[in-house]
């Protein structure tokens, strides 16, 4: 199957949308994400908002982790059709121009890309820059990017030819979501020090979380390329050594950036709490070291698995470029 690349636009039509807003009223259960998007982007298309809704709902039950990944996988199956569904039912009044390999038929996980599609050009229309309206907005991102996420893993392992291709993809992002958990943790709080009191530290924490995510979708949707299409190959990039350092030393810095001897804008009741946290995160920093050579190595048996020679050494920069792009997020602490 060759590699199909989305690029599109969904339209839903003002009748549509009319029907849809005479259907639905908006919850006021807050631990729905429909009770927190603006009106704006809930009345343009209820349904969708609460198909992503659903996403949004189980990830706060629990799911979505490293110990329940074949759980979450049979979850994202279901879900993913009830997005095809979705995009069938509304076929008559959804246009969409997109390029892709019309030699072959639309997969269930084009479809998805499609619908996730559309559901971002809602977010789009987020009008509520607030503090609280930018969190809502990073949140309602970041329940996208979990389903590209899991969406590109299910692709990527609909694409493995053997049980041993399947089981080195699983062991690399069981081992990438637990790296993932101490870098959102790590980030947050530094995040949360650096601009202590500040209202814009909820914002940039959210939005951090963001660029984890993408890191790796990235990362899958590369990789299904290399596999789909051995021509994809790149000769820029760098090794995984130094990748691993620079990402090594640059936890380290964005740490002692939050080092308490250098917070003196903190009051005395400031303080303990501030110290605890430091504490915390700086517990957290000291175990990213193992958590990420356990990633290169899980990363190691999926390259051995996968990658013919002549590509070997793309798969180890993707490897790198994703060590790189963290020590960035990290460095963009302060």
């Amino acid at each position: 199957m060759k590699h199909i690349l989305a690029i599109f636009t969904l339209v839903l039509t003002t009748g549509v949308n009319c029907a849809a807003q005479s259907t639905f009223h908006k919850s006021d259960d807050s631990s729905m994400l429909e009770f927190w998007v603006n009106d704006a982007v809930f009345n343009a298309d209820p349904e969708l908002v609460r198909l992503i809704g659903d996403v949004y709902t189980y990830s706060r039950s629990g799911g979505f982790t490293a110990n329940t990944l074949d759980k979450d996988l049979d979850w994202m199956n279901a879900y993913r059709a009830k997005l095809n569904s979705y995009y069938n039912r509304h076929s008559g009044t959804l246009s969409a121009g997109f390029y892709r390999d019309y030699d072959e038929p639309m997969t269930s996980f084009d479809i998805t890309d499609l619908v996730v599609g559309e559901s971002r050009r809602l977010g789009a229309m987020n009008e509520d820059f607030s503090s609280m309206g930018m969190i809502v907005a990073n949140d309602y991102e970041n329940t996208l990017l979990l389903i590209e996420q899991y969406n590109e893993f299910a692709r990527l392992l609909d694409e493995c030819d053997t049980p041993e291709q399947r089981a080195a993809l699983k062991a690399e992002f069981q081992s990438w979501l637990k790296l993932k958990d101490l870098l959102l943790l790590a980030f947050s709080n530094m995040t949360d020090m650096y601009f202590w009191g500040g209202i814009i530290s909820g914002p940039l924490g959210t939005a951090g979380i963001l660029d984890i995510w993408r890191t790796h979708v990235d990362l899958y949707r590369h990789e299904y390329s290399l596999m789909t299409d051995g021509d994809a190959f790149e000769s820029v990039g760098t090794f995984v050594d130094p990748a691993l350092k620079l990402f090594s030393e640059c936890s380290k810095l964005a740490l002692d950036q939050c080092d308490i001897a250098k917070a003196v804008f903190l009051t005395s009741e400031d303080r303990p709490r501030y110290a605890d946290i430091y504490d915390y995160t700086r517990n957290i920093v000291s175990h990213l070291p193992g958590a990420t050579n356990d990633w290169v190595k899980a990363r190691d048996k999926w390259i051995d698995e996968v990658a013919a020679d002549e590509l070997r050494s793309t798969y180890m920069r993707n490897t790198a470029d994703v060590l790189i792009r963290h020590a960035n997020l990290l460095s963009s602490v302060n």
